[in-house]
């Protein structure tokens, strides 16, 4: 999974899938962002921070596979079930 930061205080949490082939979206550490958007580095795909749908390429109008992100009272982001 990766967490993308959305504004100063939000944050996204998604299965680092693609959903046209199940490969990864990344090929390398923190790669996952480009110019605002999250992109698919395998078939360039592009999708939206906010809600994961692709607004661009071989899957588009599907969406990534959120995860849930929460906070602990210190400010430490956790997994949700």
């Amino acid at each position: 999974m990766f967490v993308v930061r959305i504004g100063e205080t939000e944050v996204r949490g998604y299965l680092n899938l693609c959903p046209h082939f199940s490969l990864p979206l990344n090929h390398g550490p923190d790669q996952f962002v480009h110019l605002g958007h999250i992109r698919c580095v395998q078939h360039f795909a592009i999708f939206r921070p906010d809600d994961g749908v692709c607004v661009s390429g071989a899957c588009e109008g599907s969406r990534l596979d959120p995860v849930g992100i929460g906070r602990t009272a210190e400010g430490m982001m956790v997994i949700q079930a």
